[in-house]
């Protein structure tokens, strides 16, 4: 009966800090548990995202790889064809990279020009027409191929980080139009 000598404004009071006590005691103890959770969350994703990016780099170097090894295929195959059929029409010669100068212009209106052009009678002696061209395209079929087979395999490689994105439904049916 101690109670009954404290008077009732006091009582309240008490009461409002007991229970402001109860909920501080509370708020800090789910601040706590949060925070660990956050804190376990944080670790998981750190372990994803370096096990992500060991993979990535991974398929990058093989990336890297593929293209050195198609790149070299390719550079063989295209001088074996060039020995083949011959140079094409057109050189990567190192000398070639400059422009041509500029003819000095004709001496009067009467005059030869000084640069006959493309209407000149003079032809240069050619044994096949179509050495050049027969040379031109079976290097660029065989860079068309090399270069369907390095898309291909570049996407051989890169496959197992595109197929585990979320929500990604593009290639689980193809895409279809709508009239």
């Amino acid at each position: 009966m101690w109670t009954a000598l404290v008077p009732w404004p006091y009582r309240v009071l008490a009461l409002a800090l007991f229970a402001v006590a109860l909920l501080g005691f509370g708020f800090v103890k789910g601040v706590e548990y949060e925070g660990a959770k956050f804190d376990a969350f944080k670790t998981k994703v750190d372990a994803a995202g370096k096990a992500q990016q060991a993979k990535h780099d991974a398929v990058e170097k093989k990336g890297v790889e593929i293209t050195k090894n198609v790149g070299n295929e390719y550079a063989q195959g295209s001088n074996d064809l060039r020995r083949l059929y011959g140079p094409g029409r057109v050189r990567n010669d190192a000398g070639r990279s400059k422009a041509a100068p500029i003819p000095k212009a004709a001496a009067g209106t009467d005059a030869r020009p000084a640069d006959p052009g493309p209407s000149a009678s003079i032809k240069p002696p050619v044994t096949d027409e179509c050495a050049g061209l027969r040379s031109d395209a079976a290097v660029t079929t065989r860079q068309f191929l090399f270069l369907r087979d390095w898309v291909e395999q570049q996407a051989e490689a890169w496959a197992p980080l595109t197929s585990d994105i979320p929500g990604d439904t593009s290639r689980d049916s193809p895409a279809t139009s709508s009239p």
